[in-house]
Protein backbone atom coordinates (compact mmCIF):
# COMPACT_ATOMS: atom_id res chain seq x y z
CA UNK A 1 0.00 0.00 0.00
CA UNK A 2 3.02 2.16 0.70
CA UNK A 3 4.39 1.29 -2.20
CA UNK A 4 0.79 2.27 -4.48
CA UNK A 5 0.63 6.05 -2.30
CA UNK A 6 3.94 6.67 -3.37
CA UNK A 7 3.43 6.04 -6.64
CA UNK A 8 0.39 8.06 -6.47
CA UNK A 9 1.86 10.74 -4.93
CA UNK A 10 4.73 10.86 -8.00
CA UNK A 11 2.89 12.41 -10.72
CA UNK A 12 6.20 13.25 -12.58
CA UNK A 13 6.56 9.22 -12.92
CA UNK A 14 3.02 7.58 -13.26
CA UNK A 15 1.56 9.41 -16.45
CA UNK A 16 4.66 8.31 -18.85
CA UNK A 17 3.67 5.02 -16.71
CA UNK A 18 0.28 4.87 -17.09
CA UNK A 19 0.91 6.15 -20.91
CA UNK A 20 2.80 3.26 -21.91
CA UNK A 21 -0.49 0.76 -20.05
CA UNK A 22 -2.56 2.19 -21.97
CA UNK A 23 -0.38 1.79 -25.16
CA UNK A 24 0.43 -1.52 -24.63
CA UNK A 25 -3.21 -2.47 -23.44
CA UNK A 26 -4.66 -0.85 -27.12
CA UNK A 27 -2.16 -2.58 -28.57
CA UNK A 28 -2.97 -6.09 -26.98
CA UNK A 29 -6.62 -5.52 -27.79
CA UNK A 30 -5.91 -4.17 -31.72
CA UNK A 31 -3.64 -7.14 -32.31
CA UNK A 32 -6.15 -9.77 -30.82
CA UNK A 33 -8.64 -8.33 -33.11
CA UNK A 34 -6.60 -8.46 -35.99
CA UNK A 35 -5.17 -12.18 -35.07
CA UNK A 36 -8.93 -12.97 -34.45
CA UNK A 37 -9.69 -11.91 -37.92
CA UNK A 38 -7.55 -13.63 -39.49
CA UNK A 39 -8.35 -17.20 -37.85
CA UNK A 40 -11.84 -16.56 -38.60
CA UNK A 41 -10.76 -16.16 -42.02
CA UNK A 42 -8.76 -19.29 -42.55
CA UNK A 43 -11.32 -20.89 -40.65
CA UNK A 44 -13.86 -20.13 -43.27
CA UNK A 45 -11.23 -20.90 -45.81
CA UNK A 46 -10.93 -24.53 -44.33
CA UNK A 47 -14.71 -24.76 -44.78
CA UNK A 48 -14.87 -24.16 -48.22
CA UNK A 49 -11.86 -26.41 -48.91
CA UNK A 50 -13.50 -29.94 -47.27
CA UNK A 51 -17.33 -28.56 -48.31
CA UNK A 52 -15.38 -28.89 -52.00
CA UNK A 53 -13.67 -32.12 -51.02
CA UNK A 54 -16.80 -34.02 -49.51
CA UNK A 55 -18.77 -33.14 -52.52
CA UNK A 56 -15.95 -34.22 -55.10
CA UNK A 57 -14.86 -37.51 -53.31
CA UNK A 58 -19.17 -38.12 -52.70
CA UNK A 59 -19.32 -38.48 -56.67
CA UNK A 60 -15.54 -39.92 -57.56
CA UNK A 61 -16.13 -43.43 -59.41
CA UNK A 62 -13.21 -44.89 -57.32
CA UNK A 63 -13.80 -44.05 -54.34
CA UNK A 64 -16.24 -47.42 -53.30
CA UNK A 65 -13.54 -49.60 -53.98
CA UNK A 66 -10.74 -47.53 -51.81
CA UNK A 67 -9.55 -48.31 -48.19
CA UNK A 68 -9.88 -45.89 -45.10
CA UNK A 69 -6.10 -44.39 -45.70
CA UNK A 70 -6.61 -44.11 -49.15
CA UNK A 71 -10.06 -42.13 -48.64
CA UNK A 72 -8.19 -39.79 -46.20
CA UNK A 73 -5.23 -39.43 -48.51
CA UNK A 74 -7.69 -38.51 -51.69
CA UNK A 75 -9.97 -35.87 -49.11
CA UNK A 76 -6.75 -34.18 -48.45
CA UNK A 77 -5.64 -34.09 -52.45
CA UNK A 78 -9.14 -32.81 -53.07
CA UNK A 79 -9.28 -30.53 -50.48
CA UNK A 80 -5.97 -28.62 -51.73
CA UNK A 81 -6.77 -28.33 -55.14
CA UNK A 82 -9.67 -26.47 -54.04
CA UNK A 83 -7.54 -24.43 -52.06
CA UNK A 84 -4.74 -23.97 -54.78
CA UNK A 85 -2.22 -26.17 -53.63
CA UNK A 86 -2.20 -24.65 -49.99
CA UNK A 87 -3.87 -25.41 -46.63
CA UNK A 88 -3.43 -24.05 -42.87
CA UNK A 89 -0.26 -25.26 -41.28
CA UNK A 90 -0.62 -29.22 -39.91
CA UNK A 91 -3.68 -29.42 -41.66
CA UNK A 92 -5.17 -33.13 -40.93
CA UNK A 93 -8.46 -34.56 -42.39
CA UNK A 94 -10.32 -37.44 -41.60
CA UNK A 95 -12.92 -38.78 -43.61
CA UNK A 96 -15.42 -41.50 -43.53
CA UNK A 97 -17.12 -42.51 -46.68
CA UNK A 98 -20.03 -45.23 -46.91
CA UNK A 99 -23.44 -45.06 -49.54
CA UNK A 100 -25.24 -42.86 -48.07
CA UNK A 101 -22.94 -39.86 -46.81
CA UNK A 102 -19.33 -38.35 -47.10
CA UNK A 103 -17.91 -36.92 -44.03
CA UNK A 104 -14.67 -35.11 -43.58
CA UNK A 105 -13.41 -33.09 -40.15
CA UNK A 106 -10.50 -31.00 -40.39
CA UNK A 107 -7.77 -29.25 -37.95
CA UNK A 108 -5.42 -26.81 -38.63
CA UNK A 109 -3.70 -23.90 -37.18
CA UNK A 110 -3.17 -20.37 -37.67
CA UNK A 111 0.29 -18.09 -37.03
CA UNK A 112 -0.57 -15.55 -34.73
CA UNK A 113 1.11 -11.90 -35.13
CA UNK A 114 0.39 -9.80 -32.06
CA UNK A 115 -0.66 -12.88 -30.25
CA UNK A 116 2.84 -14.34 -30.05
CA UNK A 117 4.41 -11.54 -27.96
CA UNK A 118 2.22 -12.77 -25.08
CA UNK A 119 3.00 -16.07 -25.79
CA UNK A 120 0.48 -17.64 -28.18
CA UNK A 121 2.06 -18.62 -31.36
CA UNK A 122 -0.57 -20.43 -32.92
CA UNK A 123 -5.00 -20.81 -32.72
CA UNK A 124 -6.34 -23.62 -33.35
CA UNK A 125 -9.13 -24.24 -36.36
CA UNK A 126 -11.43 -26.90 -37.19
CA UNK A 127 -14.23 -27.52 -39.74
CA UNK A 128 -16.72 -30.40 -40.46
CA UNK A 129 -19.10 -30.98 -43.15
CA UNK A 130 -21.37 -33.75 -44.07
CA UNK A 131 -22.84 -34.26 -47.64
CA UNK A 132 -25.67 -36.69 -48.07
CA UNK A 133 -25.26 -39.20 -51.12
CA UNK A 134 -27.93 -40.29 -53.59
CA UNK A 135 -28.37 -42.32 -56.64
CA UNK A 136 -29.27 -40.66 -60.10
CA UNK A 137 -30.76 -42.10 -62.86
CA UNK A 138 -29.80 -41.00 -66.67
CA UNK A 139 -30.18 -37.20 -67.09
CA UNK A 140 -29.55 -35.23 -70.51
CA UNK A 141 -29.55 -32.03 -69.64
CA UNK A 142 -29.02 -28.36 -72.62
CA UNK A 143 -26.66 -25.80 -71.00
CA UNK A 144 -28.29 -22.82 -73.02
CA UNK A 145 -25.50 -20.31 -72.87
CA UNK A 146 -25.68 -16.38 -73.69
CA UNK A 147 -23.08 -15.24 -76.31
CA UNK A 148 -23.89 -12.04 -76.68
CA UNK A 149 -21.64 -8.88 -76.47
CA UNK A 150 -22.39 -8.02 -73.38
CA UNK A 151 -20.88 -11.63 -71.88
CA UNK A 152 -17.33 -9.72 -73.41
CA UNK A 153 -14.07 -9.82 -70.62
CA UNK A 154 -14.94 -11.43 -66.90
CA UNK A 155 -18.52 -12.46 -67.63
CA UNK A 156 -17.11 -14.96 -70.66
CA UNK A 157 -13.87 -15.75 -68.35
CA UNK A 158 -16.22 -16.78 -65.36
CA UNK A 159 -18.82 -19.13 -67.70
CA UNK A 160 -16.26 -20.98 -69.07
CA UNK A 161 -14.87 -21.89 -65.85
CA UNK A 162 -17.89 -22.70 -64.24
CA UNK A 163 -19.09 -24.51 -67.43
CA UNK A 164 -15.88 -26.75 -66.87
CA UNK A 165 -16.67 -27.19 -63.45
CA UNK A 166 -19.95 -28.42 -63.90
CA UNK A 167 -18.33 -31.12 -66.29
CA UNK A 168 -16.37 -32.46 -64.47
CA UNK A 169 -18.71 -33.01 -61.82
CA UNK A 170 -21.13 -34.52 -64.02
CA UNK A 171 -18.59 -36.87 -65.71
CA UNK A 172 -17.80 -38.06 -62.09
CA UNK A 173 -21.27 -38.88 -61.78
CA UNK A 174 -22.16 -41.41 -64.63
CA UNK A 175 -22.28 -44.61 -63.26
CA UNK A 176 -22.60 -46.38 -66.74
CA UNK A 177 -22.06 -45.26 -70.52
CA UNK A 178 -23.94 -42.85 -70.91
CA UNK A 179 -26.05 -41.95 -68.11
CA UNK A 180 -24.64 -38.35 -68.33
CA UNK A 181 -25.69 -36.56 -71.77
CA UNK A 182 -24.94 -33.04 -72.20
CA UNK A 183 -25.72 -30.69 -75.31
CA UNK A 184 -23.98 -26.97 -75.27
CA UNK A 185 -26.46 -24.12 -77.04
CA UNK A 186 -24.16 -20.88 -77.63
CA UNK A 187 -27.16 -18.23 -78.38
CA UNK A 188 -26.93 -14.69 -79.73
CA UNK A 189 -29.39 -12.99 -81.89
CA UNK A 190 -29.12 -16.32 -84.15
CA UNK A 191 -27.74 -19.85 -83.44
CA UNK A 192 -25.28 -22.01 -85.89
CA UNK A 193 -25.45 -25.47 -86.51
CA UNK A 194 -22.74 -28.09 -88.13
CA UNK A 195 -24.28 -27.61 -91.77
CA UNK A 196 -23.38 -31.36 -92.14
CA UNK A 197 -26.73 -32.30 -89.78
CA UNK A 198 -29.07 -29.90 -91.56
CA UNK A 199 -30.88 -31.40 -94.86
CA UNK A 200 -31.94 -29.31 -97.80
CA UNK A 201 -35.33 -30.56 -97.42
CA UNK A 202 -35.32 -29.06 -93.74
CA UNK A 203 -34.39 -25.73 -95.18
CA UNK A 204 -36.53 -23.06 -96.30
CA UNK A 205 -34.70 -21.76 -99.47
CA UNK A 206 -31.10 -22.15 -100.64
CA UNK A 207 -28.03 -22.41 -98.26
CA UNK A 208 -25.94 -19.40 -99.00
CA UNK A 209 -22.62 -19.87 -100.61
CA UNK A 210 -19.82 -21.14 -98.26
CA UNK A 211 -22.57 -21.26 -95.16
CA UNK A 212 -21.05 -22.30 -92.43
CA UNK A 213 -24.60 -23.26 -90.52
CA UNK A 214 -26.13 -19.74 -89.21
CA UNK A 215 -30.07 -19.67 -88.51
CA UNK A 216 -32.55 -17.81 -87.60
CA UNK A 217 -35.96 -17.52 -86.30
CA UNK A 218 -38.73 -20.08 -87.61
CA UNK A 219 -42.13 -18.83 -88.64
CA UNK A 220 -43.99 -18.35 -86.05
CA UNK A 221 -45.89 -19.93 -84.14
CA UNK A 222 -42.91 -22.75 -84.47
CA UNK A 223 -40.28 -20.66 -83.78
CA UNK A 224 -40.77 -21.45 -80.43
CA UNK A 225 -41.50 -24.88 -80.35
CA UNK A 226 -40.00 -28.49 -80.63
CA UNK A 227 -41.93 -28.90 -84.12
CA UNK A 228 -40.10 -31.20 -86.75
CA UNK A 229 -39.39 -29.63 -89.98
CA UNK A 230 -41.90 -32.01 -91.75
CA UNK A 231 -42.36 -30.36 -94.81
CA UNK A 232 -44.42 -27.52 -94.08
CA UNK A 233 -43.20 -24.46 -95.05
CA UNK A 234 -43.61 -22.49 -91.64
CA UNK A 235 -41.80 -25.48 -89.87
CA UNK A 236 -38.89 -24.99 -92.14
CA UNK A 237 -35.72 -23.76 -91.03
CA UNK A 238 -34.05 -20.20 -91.84
CA UNK A 239 -30.82 -20.04 -93.12
CA UNK A 240 -28.89 -16.73 -93.06
CA UNK A 241 -25.38 -15.28 -94.50
CA UNK A 242 -22.82 -16.21 -91.88
CA UNK A 243 -22.22 -12.49 -90.86
CA UNK A 244 -25.37 -12.95 -89.16
CA UNK A 245 -23.86 -15.06 -86.99
CA UNK A 246 -20.86 -13.29 -85.70
CA UNK A 247 -18.48 -15.12 -84.36
CA UNK A 248 -20.94 -17.34 -81.99
CA UNK A 249 -19.88 -20.87 -80.95
CA UNK A 250 -21.61 -23.93 -83.22
CA UNK A 251 -24.28 -26.03 -80.85
CA UNK A 252 -23.01 -29.30 -79.66
CA UNK A 253 -25.83 -31.87 -79.20
CA UNK A 254 -25.88 -34.15 -76.85
CA UNK A 255 -22.93 -36.51 -76.09
CA UNK A 256 -21.74 -38.24 -73.17
CA UNK A 257 -17.67 -37.28 -74.65
CA UNK A 258 -16.63 -34.66 -71.97
CA UNK A 259 -13.35 -34.19 -73.77
CA UNK A 260 -15.75 -32.58 -76.76
CA UNK A 261 -17.82 -30.62 -74.61
CA UNK A 262 -15.06 -29.06 -72.59
CA UNK A 263 -13.48 -28.18 -76.12
CA UNK A 264 -16.52 -26.53 -77.06
CA UNK A 265 -16.35 -24.48 -73.72
CA UNK A 266 -13.02 -23.35 -75.26
CA UNK A 267 -15.06 -21.81 -78.11
CA UNK A 268 -17.26 -19.60 -76.22
CA UNK A 269 -16.78 -15.88 -77.44
CA UNK A 270 -19.01 -12.51 -76.84
CA UNK A 271 -20.11 -11.22 -79.49
CA UNK A 272 -23.88 -9.92 -81.22
CA UNK A 273 -27.16 -9.31 -79.70
CA UNK A 274 -29.63 -11.21 -76.94
CA UNK A 275 -32.69 -13.62 -78.55
CA UNK A 276 -33.01 -15.53 -75.68
CA UNK A 277 -36.14 -17.53 -77.32
CA UNK A 278 -34.33 -18.78 -80.04
CA UNK A 279 -31.43 -20.41 -77.52
CA UNK A 280 -34.47 -21.93 -75.58
CA UNK A 281 -36.09 -23.88 -78.55
CA UNK A 282 -32.83 -25.01 -79.89
CA UNK A 283 -32.01 -26.46 -76.12
CA UNK A 284 -35.37 -27.96 -76.64
CA UNK A 285 -34.74 -29.43 -80.27
CA UNK A 286 -31.76 -30.27 -78.44
CA UNK A 287 -33.89 -32.43 -75.87
CA UNK A 288 -36.25 -34.33 -78.31
CA UNK A 289 -35.75 -37.55 -80.08
CA UNK A 290 -37.38 -35.76 -83.16
CA UNK A 291 -35.43 -33.90 -86.08
CA UNK A 292 -33.28 -32.44 -86.78
CA UNK A 293 -31.42 -32.97 -83.30
CA UNK A 294 -32.80 -36.24 -82.42
CA UNK A 295 -29.89 -37.75 -80.11
CA UNK A 296 -32.55 -37.66 -77.23
CA UNK A 297 -32.56 -41.84 -75.63
CA UNK A 298 -36.36 -40.09 -74.06
CA UNK A 299 -38.45 -43.08 -75.50
CA UNK A 300 -35.69 -45.35 -74.73
CA UNK A 301 -34.70 -45.34 -71.55
CA UNK A 302 -37.44 -44.99 -68.81
CA UNK A 303 -36.62 -43.00 -65.72
CA UNK A 304 -34.51 -40.52 -67.55
CA UNK A 305 -34.42 -36.67 -66.65
CA UNK A 306 -34.60 -33.80 -68.77
CA UNK A 307 -32.50 -30.99 -67.61
CA UNK A 308 -32.81 -26.71 -69.33
CA UNK A 309 -30.38 -24.69 -68.01
CA UNK A 310 -30.41 -20.73 -69.01
CA UNK A 311 -28.06 -18.78 -68.36
CA UNK A 312 -28.20 -14.85 -69.55
CA UNK A 313 -26.85 -11.14 -68.86
CA UNK A 314 -29.09 -8.91 -70.57
CA UNK A 315 -33.03 -8.56 -71.98
CA UNK A 316 -34.39 -9.55 -74.95
CA UNK A 317 -32.99 -6.65 -77.95
CA UNK A 318 -33.51 -8.24 -81.38
CA UNK A 319 -34.65 -11.09 -83.77
CA UNK A 320 -35.58 -11.88 -87.36
CA UNK A 321 -38.34 -9.39 -86.91
CA UNK A 322 -36.62 -6.83 -85.52
CA UNK A 323 -39.39 -6.61 -82.63
CA UNK A 324 -39.36 -4.33 -79.24
CA UNK A 325 -38.22 -6.60 -75.78
CA UNK A 326 -41.53 -6.67 -74.40
CA UNK A 327 -42.85 -8.63 -78.28
CA UNK A 328 -39.67 -10.93 -77.62
CA UNK A 329 -40.25 -11.18 -74.51
CA UNK A 330 -44.01 -12.84 -75.18
CA UNK A 331 -42.50 -15.52 -77.46
CA UNK A 332 -39.97 -16.16 -74.11
CA UNK A 333 -42.42 -17.08 -72.30
CA UNK A 334 -44.09 -19.21 -74.78
CA UNK A 335 -40.96 -20.93 -75.40
CA UNK A 336 -40.41 -21.85 -71.66
CA UNK A 337 -44.09 -22.90 -71.08
CA UNK A 338 -43.26 -25.30 -74.20
CA UNK A 339 -40.39 -26.56 -72.07
CA UNK A 340 -42.00 -27.30 -68.91
CA UNK A 341 -44.96 -29.10 -70.45
CA UNK A 342 -43.07 -31.15 -72.20
CA UNK A 343 -41.68 -32.36 -68.53
CA UNK A 344 -38.09 -30.55 -68.44
CA UNK A 345 -36.60 -28.79 -65.26
CA UNK A 346 -36.09 -25.72 -66.43
CA UNK A 347 -33.24 -23.43 -64.55
CA UNK A 348 -32.83 -19.67 -65.31
CA UNK A 349 -29.47 -17.47 -64.44
CA UNK A 350 -29.86 -14.12 -64.60
CA UNK A 351 -25.94 -12.60 -64.25
CA UNK A 352 -25.93 -9.30 -63.06
CA UNK A 353 -28.90 -7.68 -65.58
CA UNK A 354 -31.23 -9.11 -67.31
CA UNK A 355 -35.64 -9.32 -66.94
CA UNK A 356 -35.81 -10.51 -63.57
CA UNK A 357 -39.23 -11.22 -63.66
CA UNK A 358 -39.57 -13.16 -66.73
CA UNK A 359 -36.75 -15.48 -65.91
CA UNK A 360 -38.06 -16.68 -62.79
CA UNK A 361 -41.21 -17.37 -64.22
CA UNK A 362 -39.61 -18.77 -66.87
CA UNK A 363 -38.25 -21.51 -64.22
CA UNK A 364 -39.47 -24.42 -63.08
CA UNK A 365 -39.89 -22.83 -59.61
CA UNK A 366 -38.35 -19.95 -57.73
CA UNK A 367 -36.12 -22.51 -56.47
CA UNK A 368 -34.67 -23.22 -60.23
CA UNK A 369 -34.32 -18.99 -60.65
CA UNK A 370 -30.42 -17.88 -60.03
CA UNK A 371 -29.76 -13.95 -59.43
CA UNK A 372 -26.08 -13.39 -59.73
CA UNK A 373 -24.65 -10.59 -59.30
CA UNK A 374 -21.21 -11.18 -59.85
CA UNK A 375 -19.27 -13.26 -62.45
CA UNK A 376 -17.17 -14.91 -60.56
CA UNK A 377 -19.81 -16.29 -58.21
CA UNK A 378 -20.34 -18.70 -61.42
CA UNK A 379 -18.56 -21.55 -60.61
CA UNK A 380 -20.08 -21.93 -57.14
CA UNK A 381 -23.44 -21.45 -58.39
CA UNK A 382 -22.71 -23.94 -60.92
CA UNK A 383 -21.35 -26.64 -58.60
CA UNK A 384 -24.55 -25.87 -56.69
CA UNK A 385 -26.75 -26.64 -59.69
CA UNK A 386 -24.93 -30.13 -60.46
CA UNK A 387 -24.85 -30.98 -56.69
CA UNK A 388 -28.67 -30.76 -56.60
CA UNK A 389 -28.83 -32.71 -59.95
CA UNK A 390 -27.05 -35.53 -58.26
CA UNK A 391 -28.84 -35.83 -55.39
CA UNK A 392 -25.85 -34.96 -53.26
CA UNK A 393 -27.04 -31.94 -50.57
CA UNK A 394 -24.76 -30.52 -47.45
CA UNK A 395 -25.57 -31.53 -44.09
CA UNK A 396 -23.58 -29.50 -41.22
Amino acid sequence: MRFFRAFRADDSASLPVIASLVMLLFVGVTGAAVDFSMAAQQKARLQGMIDSAATALAVDPEAPRLGAAEIDRRALAYALAAGSGEGPDGLQLLAQYSATQVTIEAHGRVAMFVGRIFGFEFASISAAVTVERAQTGALEIALVLDNTGSMEDEKIRELKRATKLFLDRMEQLGRQPGDIRIAMVPFGRNVRVDPGWMQDRWLSGTRPKKWRGCLTDRAMPHDIADDPPDGQAARLFVPVEDKECGKLATILPLTEDFRQLRSRVDDLIADGNTNIPIGIVWGLHALSPREPLNQSRLAERAGLRQVLIVLTDGENTDNRWNMKSDAIDARLRLACRNARDAGIMVFTIRLIEGNERLLRECATSDRHYFNIRRARDLPDLFTEIAGSLTGLRISR
